[in-house]
């Protein structure tokens, strides 16, 4: 993908995420801009933890310090934990819904369903003053 992206398209302004669920798949500091992890957390019971254990993994898979972000995740964070136990995701991002218009109780529907994020929280999120949504971007 490097060869392809690199010195067939001419392409140098590409940021590398690495994606690895085991430290040991590291490919190094040299390939790595961003390190992330995915999250489908079925123990959370709506507490919204930071993942701090898995944000603290994720923090020393590289030598050199990484922004690491949250690539896929069914429960959403509380900005509030993140600050007080300082798990400085990058991102997050909540996985699609899988069940169409199957309602708000189907756990396959991540986003427009309460099963793993009530709307209530979804919108504590998203308010948040810690938390950059797309409307708030600066314009580049």
């Amino acid at each position: 993908m490097f060869d392809r992206l690199v010195h067939k398209h001419g392409l140098h302004n590409l940021i590398w995420v690495w994606n690895g669920q085991d430290p040991a798949w590291y490919p190094g500091d040299d390939v790595v801009d961003i390190v992330s992890h995915d999250i489908y957390d079925n123990t959370d019971n709506k507490t919204y933890g930071s993942q701090l254990p898995t944000y603290q993994q994720a923090v020393s898979a590289p030598k050199k310090r990484k922004p690491v972000a949250l690539s896929e995740n069914s429960y959403i964070p509380d900005p509030d934990k993140i600050a007080a136990e300082k798990a400085w995701w990058l991102w997050f991002m909540v996985w699609n819904d899988g069940d169409g218009p199957a309602g708000v109780t189907s756990p396959n529907n991540f986003w427009t369903g309460e099963y793993y994020n009530t709307n209530a929280h979804k919108q504590k999120v998203y308010n948040h003053p810690n938390v950059i949504t797309l409307d708030r971007l600066p314009r580049f």
